[in-house]
Parts: structure tokens; sequence; C-alpha cells
């Protein structure tokens, strides 16, 4: 989903540079759980278990707003939690500046009901489902 609401990186990674250095522990710990969710996210593709990749890409959504709050525009959280019971993980792809959304859904070929979703979302203006 290109959700035409992209984020602007550059104040973002910023403040993700500056943790870094801080050595802040959750920082710290949250970049060894990226790693470890990383391998994860790699045996579920070489399994083909898309649940276990779903949850995968959640905990990395999750993970990436740890390092970097704010990340998530207003209009994008309402979209993932109306799309929430029908996914098996979400995601915005990137640093930013791209506003795209990676997501597994629960059921195969569900773009019209995302599409639905999508058009249903104030703020979303200009977004669209975008099918491989």
């Amino acid at each position: 989903v290109f959700t035409g609401r992209p984020r602007l990186a550059k104040h973002l990674l910023q403040n993700v540079v500056r943790q870094w250095f801080s050595r802040l522990p959750e920082i710290c710990s949250n970049v060894r759980d990226l790693v470890t969710n990383a391998e994860a996210a790699a045996e579920a593709i070489r399994a083909g278990n898309l649940e276990a990749l779903g949850a995968c890409m959640a905990s990395y959504w999750e993970q990436k707003k740890v390092m970097a709050p704010g990340s998530e525009p207003r209009p994008v959280a309402v979209l993932r939690e109306r799309l929430a019971p029908g996914l098996l993980g979400f995601l915005l792809a990137g640093a930013g500046g791209g506003g795209y959304a990676a997501m597994i859904t629960r059921e195969p070929n569900a773009h019209a009901w995302v599409r639905e979703v999508v058009a249903g979302c104030h703020g979303l203006d200009g977004a669209f489902v975008s099918v491989p």
C-alpha cells in the first residue's frame, strides 16, 4: 500500500544516530532484538511460514518505533489498527520518505478488502493498493 503519507526521515535518522551513540540501554537491547528478529524472519521465509513471518514483521514495526519514535503518522496508525484483524503482519518500509506499507493478510487475495479499508481512512488521500 502506498499510504500517501511519506515520513520526513532527516530528523528521525538524526535521532536514531544520537541514541545509538549515546548507548542508551533500551536502544542497545532493541538493536540486539532487531538482529534476533531478522534471523527469525529469515527462518520463517525459508520454512514458508507466513504466520511466523507476519509475527516478525509486527515485531520489527514495534522495534522500529522504539528506534525512531514518531515514525508512524497517525493516519497510518489508524489504517494499521483497522486492518489488524485481517493481517498477519504490517510494517512501513525504509527509513522514511516513501510512505509504503507492506503487509501479509490472513486471507489470500484480500486486495479488495484492503482497498476498502484504505478508502475509509481519513488522511490517506492519494493512497492506493499495489499488487505485485
